[in-house]
C-alpha cells in the first residue's frame, strides 16, 4: 500500500486521486481519437465528457450509499467529504453514464446513441488504470491467501484483486480496440464489453475481502447480481435476434 506518491515539504501527492485523474485524462483523449475516426467529434465534446464524468461520479456514489451505509445513509449522504472523496461502485457510475449518453443523444441530434460504442475501449483502459490507484491506496482489497501472487495489505497477505482486474481490463481493451479498428457493428462492441466485464467482475468478487459493498442472498454481492442480470439480459436479446433472423429468412 502506497497512498502517497511523493511529498515536498507539507505538500503531498496522493496516489488514488492522481491515478484517477490520469485515467480520466487518458479516457478523454482516447475517446476523442475513436470519435474522430468516424468524423463524429465536434466542439460540444468537452461538454459531453464533463456530463459523463459528473453522472458517473454521482451514480457510483449513490450505489455505494445504497450498498454500504445501511442505517447511516442520510448521515453519510449529507457529508461533503463523502461526495468529494473515496467510496465508489463502478456499476453505479456505468449505469448513470449510459443514462446521460442516452439523454445527450436525444438532445444533440448529431450524436447517435449507437455512436457510444466508440467510447467503450477508452472506458475499459482508463478503468484498468484506475484500478492501479485502488491498489496503491489499499481500497477494494482481496481475501487473505498464501498464493505466491499475494501482497501484504491491511496486516495480511491478500489477493491483489485490483491488479487482477487491471490486467483483465487492459486485455479487454485490446480486444475492443481491434473490434473498433475492424469497424465491427456497434452491437458487437457493446456485447463484448458488457459480457467481458460482467464475467471479470463476477469472478473477481469471490476473491475480494472488503464486504463494505454489500453482500446479499446466497453470498453473492450486489455487483455480482448486476453482472448476472447483464449476462442474462444480453443472452435473451441475442436469442431473440437469432429467432427473428431465422423467421425473416422463411
Amino acid at each position: 500500500m502506497h497512498p502517497i506518491l511523493f511529498s515536498v515539504g507539507d505538500f503531498s501527492v496522493y496516489s488514488y486521486p492522481f491515478v484517477m485523474g490520469a485515467a480520466w485524462a487518458l479516457s478523454f483523449h482516447l475517446s476523442q481519437y475513436y470519435l474522430s475516426l468516424r468524423a463524429i467529434l465536434d466542439r460540444s465534446f468537452n461538454l459531453f465528457f464533463v456530463g459523463v464524468f459528473l453522472f458517473a461520479w454521482v451514480g457510483s456514489k449513490i450505489l455505494f450509499l445504497i450498498n454500504s451505509t445501511n442505517n447511516e445513509f442520510l448521515t453519510v449522504a449529507s457529508n461533503t467529504n463523502f461526495w468529494l472523496g473515496g467510496g465508489f461502485v463502478f456499476y453505479g457510475g456505468l449505469i448513470s453514464a449510459i443514462i446521460f449518453v442516452a439523454l445527450y443523444s436525444l438532445i444533440h441530434k448529431q450524436f447517435k446513441f449507437s455512436d457510444a460504442h466508440l467510447l467503450i475501449p477508452a472506458l475499459a483502459l482508463s478503468h484498468g488504470i484506475g484500478r492501479i490507484g485502488c491498489l496503491l491506496a489499499g481500497c477494494c482489497f482481496g481475501k487473505e491467501t498464501t498464493s505466491i501472487l499475494s501482497i501484504h495489505l491491511h496486516n495480511a497477505s491478500r489477493h491483489p484483486v485490483q491488479a487482477y482486474e487491471s490486467i483483465a481490463l487492459i486485455g479487454l481493451f485490446i480486444i475492443l480496440h481491434k473490434q473498433i479498428m475492424a469497424k465491427l457493428r456497434p452491437s458487437n462492441v457493446i456485447f463484448t464489453y458488457l459480457i467481458g466485464y460482467s464475467l471479470i467482475r463476477f469472478l473477481l468478487e469471490f476473491l475480494r475481502g472488503d464486504k463494505i459493498r454489500g453482500v446479499y442472498a446466497l453470498g453473492i454481492s450486489s455487483s455480482q447480481w448486476i453482472s448476472i442480470t447483464i449476462v442474462l439480459t444480453l443472452g435473451i436479446v441475442f436469442f431473440v435476434q437469432k429467432v427473428r433472423a431465422k423467421y425473416d429468412k422463411v
